[in-house]
Formats: C-alpha cells, structure tokens, sequence
C-alpha cells in the first residue's frame, strides 16, 4: 500500500496552520481596544471577591469567518451552599454588570459533584461579547446547605464482543 500523504501536502498543511494563526491574531490586533476594556471590565467584577476563592481562566476568542472577537471566561468556586456565600455573590456580580443567565448544568458522579452556571454579555461599541461559566463545586461540610446524595443504582447491559476467525 503506497502512502497517499506526501512531505509537499504536510507542509502545505502547516502553511494553512500558519495563515489561521495570522489571520487569528490579526483579528485580535484589531480588536485589541475593547479587548483591553473588556479585562478591566472583569478585573473590576473580579476585584470584588478574595482571589484566593476564585479559580479564573481566560482566553480570547476570534472568529476568522465572521471576523469578529469575543472572550471567553471560567470561574471557579469550591462552595457549600448554592444560596449563601461566593456563589450567589458572583453571580449577583454579574447580573449588576448586565450578564445574562443563560442556563445551568449539575453533575454528579461518585467522586465529585457540580453546578455549572453559564452567561452570555454582548458584544458593545466598547467591549468583546464574554461568554463567561462559573463552576460552583460542591464541597462536604457539617454547615453545607447542598449536598451529594445516591439516589439509586443503574445497572446496564452491555453487549461484549470477539473476534473469531475459521480454521481453513
């Protein structure tokens, strides 16, 4: 069997790479004012609350198509209760601040439980559009309003397979 992938079409391949990364950045450079207001906007949200509790990851976002930029934010918070402490105050943050409440997620297994809370702000005349998440992870304590409960045991079946081959 001949390889149909030859050294030209790699490098061609990483070309393309180079031109998307150029034409990324260049939509970054372009937007590069509002980025700026759009950080002092969410260092001044963030600067509201212990940066000790808040776990922040950022990273901006460019839409080579549409040629427009955007960023996009993770915050999270180890918390052990959904209606008193850091999670209501970073949410109420964010609604003073015009994010909109978009939905939330739980997840639970057997190691971990989580509330995620997703928001969405326009983009402005002055700022990127943020699409921001805050992770709310619960944590075990004697004082915790929320908790981790089993609610039941699944069971699946689960087809199993081998491979069997004729004797000739």
């Amino acid at each position: 069997m001949k390889l149909a992938t030859t050294s030209k079409s790699l490098l061609e391949n990483s070309a393309s790479d180079v031109e998307w990364a150029k034409t990324r950045h260049a939509i970054l450079r372009a937007n590069q004012r509002k980025l700026t207001n759009t950080l002092t906007l969410m260092n001044r949200i963030l600067d509201r609350f212990d940066g000790d509790k808040l776990g922040v990851s950022l990273w901006p976002l460019a839409d080579t198509y549409a040629k427009s930029a955007s960023l996009r934010v993770s915050i999270t918070v180890s918390a052990t209760s959904m209606k008193i402490g850091i999670v209501p105050d970073v949410l109420e943050a964010l609604c003073d601040y015009e994010f909109d409440a978009k939905k939330t997620t739980d997840y639970a297994d057997g190691s971990q439980a989580e509330r995620a809370f997703l928001f969405d702000r326009p983009a402005t005349d002055f700022h990127l559009r943020i699409v921001l998440e805050v992770a709310a992870k619960l944590q075990d304590a004697e004082d915790a309003t929320c908790r981790k409960i089993q609610t039941g045991v699944k069971t699946l079946e689960v087809p199993q397979y081998a491979l069997v081959c004729d004797e000739a």
